[in-house]
């Protein structure tokens, strides 16, 4: 091996202990996210939907709920807010969630007419992730939704997940989500992707955030180029 061969293996070597370092520091504060029951793209969509209004574990709840009470996600589309409220829980939101899920319900039906988004098992991710933000929705809670949905191999790059791999210096800015795929494949332990990707993606959607952003309490400053400048700026 050469000088210069050797210096790039070393860098990269550097490069994913760094990677790994942050993903542990990660789960040391989150835990350790685990895969949910298998469910369609539509269902993790009003699953994280109902937990813009409430805890992880009650929107769970929410869903089953509604699944019980409908036949499907139309009859939720078609019927009176009341119905879809009252099939929600007594909870003071109930009624505002309802009209969320009705409105995403029907964006959905105008935009592809057919609630079951089929056309999304034989798209790719991308092409995926942008028909879903047609629906005017919360690019977290998509890619949130798309992250449970697809297979291991096939996870999808979403817009917190990049972020946060560019604020720390993994890729450059503006990056294309096949570079940051390829950079994952380097850094990311075979077998531990979906624990990688959510932890990345839920840091930048509630911390790392696109505007706003507070460094001080990030778990990750230590190991960020972004957050190390940031602070310096505040003392």
């Amino acid at each position: 091996m050469g000088a210069l061969e050797e210096v790039v293996g070393i860098a990269r070597q550097r490069e994913k202990q760094t990677f790994a370092a942050a993903i542990r520091k990660l789960q040391r504060k989150h835990g350790t996210p685990h895969r949910p029951a298998r469910r369609t793209i539509v269902e993790y969509m009003v699953r994280e939907l109902a937990q813009e209004f409430s805890p992880q574990q009650t929107a769970v709840r929410i869903l089953n709920r509604l699944s019980r009470d409908f036949a499907d996600w139309n009859e939720v589309r078609v019927s009176s807010l009341d119905e879809v409220s009252e099939s929600i829980g007594r909870y003071t939101y109930s009624r505002k969630l309802a009209r969320v899920l009705k409105e995403v319900l029907q964006r959905c039906f105008d935009e592809f007419h057919d609630l079951e988004l089929s056309f999304a098992e034989d798209s790719s991710m991308e092409r995926t992730k942008s028909a879903l933000l047609r629906l005017d929705v919360n690019p977290t809670i998509i890619g949130s939704a798309m992250l449970d949905w697809a297979e291991d191999g096939d996870l999808p790059i979403t817009t917190d997940l990049s972020r946060v791999l560019q604020r720390l210096g993994f890729v450059e800015n503006h990056a294309s989500p096949a570079a940051t795929k390829r950079k994952l494949e380097e850094l990311v332990t075979p077998g531990s992707e979906y624990t990688a990707y959510r932890l990345l993606h839920d840091h930048g959607g509630g911390v790392c955030i696109s505007r706003g952003f507070d460094c001080a309490p990030c778990v990750l400053k230590t190991l960020c180029p972004r957050g190390k400048k940031e602070l310096a700026k505040t003392g």
